[in-house]
């Protein structure tokens, strides 16, 4: 499971690569920005990043942990959210064994 969480953050970082390499994010703000489904999107994404926060303090049980892990989650998005799944994968196991 942890090589299928390694291909996605690798598609991801493609795809950032290959969008940034067609048009800056930014150029597109002011169009962006007026779109409800633009924003709906972004809501949805920073829901779930705020839920996948949750989750790291579930799984670490360490405030400063979640907290500078959030700080990435939100800065990073999904490429956060994936390197912490990868990089602690064995805690995650550890943590559902016994809640399970």
């Amino acid at each position: 499971m942890r090589n299928v969480f390694l291909c996605l953050l690798l598609i991801l970082v493609l795809s950032c690569f290959w969008a940034s390499n067609e048009i800056a994010l930014w150029s597109e703000w002011t169009t962006l920005k007026t779109s409800p489904w633009f924003l709906v999107t972004l809501l949805d994404l920073y829901i779930g990043l705020t839920v996948f926060g949750l989750f790291t303090f579930f799984i670490r049980r360490s405030l400063s942990h979640s907290l500078l892990w959030g700080c990435l989650f939100f800065s990073l998005g999904n490429i956060g959210t994936l390197l912490w799944t990868i990089l602690n994968w064995r805690h995650i196991n550890e943590r559902l064994k016994y809640t399970a």
